[in-house]
Parts: C-alpha cells; structure tokens; sequence
C-alpha cells in the first residue's frame, strides 16, 4: 500500500502527479535460477575450449548480473545516479521515489510520451534533434560514465514533440 508522506520525510519531497509501479512477478527468482543452473550444463570442451574462451567467468557474470537486476533498489539506485549523472540536453530520466522501493517494487515518476515509431512521422528537424539526443546518451554513457542502459529496447524509449525541445524519455 502506497501513502503520500509528509513534505521532507526521508529526504523525499513526497509524490507529485501520477507515477509508474514496477512490480517483480512471484516466483521470478527462483525460475531465473533454474535457468542459470542449465548454463552450467553446458559443455566445456570442443569450440570454447578451442577459442579459450572462459565459460565459468562468463557464467558467473551473467548470473551475478542476472540477479542484481532482480533487487529493485540496485535498479533504483542506478536509475538514480543515472539522472544525476547524465548532461544531455533533450533527455528525460524520470525521477524515482525511493520511500516507496523495495527489493521488488519500483515507484517513479509517470510520463507521458509517444513510442519511438510514431515519431517516423514528424518532422525531419524533429527526428534529427531526438536522434541527436539518442547519440549523445550513448555516447556519454558509455564513454563518461562506463555505463549502458541494461534493457535497450524501444518499449523503454519514449519521445515528447515540444516545440522549444523534443524530449527522449528513457525508461
């Protein structure tokens, strides 16, 4: 259950608007780990021995990847530091609401936007100035802050048509 708290409790000014709650299915853990587990089934000889490829780092990887991506507050936290981080003019990173996080629920800011395809049809200066900032947030991502969004696909994109700005906003 959500309540609105008092202006200025644990550092949060409180729900403005609308907002968006991301909420871990039940039983997500356990079906990633069973998924995991089957990755360590694979066979360590032939191709990957060949290449010398290190399959037990990699493993480890994935799964220690896989699994902070299942603790909310880790995606908060990143979420925050990101907003923080990121100078691009055009970019929109809704804010989060870290009274209302735990590990397996994720409240932030609602925004309205259009998807990505729908742009297709405004005007080319429009498209231009989106896929400016579209770059630039690679870009310094990547090479300023030695990060990149961990789940870039075009439901988390949207885009607003703002006559002085057009704004891409990154779920």
């Amino acid at each position: 259950q959500l309540c609105r708290p008092h202006h200025g409790e644990h550092g949060d000014e409180g729900i403005k608007g609308q907002v968006a709650i991301k909420v871990q299915y039940p039983d997500i853990r356990q079906a990633i780990t069973s998924e995991l587990s089957l990755a360590g089934m694979l066979p360590k000889a032939g191709p990957v021995k060949r290449w010398d490829f290190d399959l037990d780092s990699y493993q480890a990887t994935l799964t220690n990847t896989l699994l902070d991506e299942l603790n909310y507050r880790y995606e908060m936290e990143q979420q925050q530091y990101f907003h923080r981080a990121m100078q691009v003019p055009g970019l929109l990173i809704p804010r989060v609401y870290p009274i209302f996080c735990t590990e397996h629920v994720l409240v932030q800011q609602w925004v309205d936007g259009k998807r990505l395809a729908e742009a297709a049809g405004w005007p080319l200066e429009v498209r231009q100035k989106l896929a400016e900032t579209l770059m630039l947030t690679l870009w310094q991502s990547l090479f300023e802050l030695g990060l990149v969004h961990g789940d870039p696909h075009p439901g988390n994109l949207l885009v607003q048509n703002s006559p002085q700005q057009p704004v891409v906003v990154l779920l």
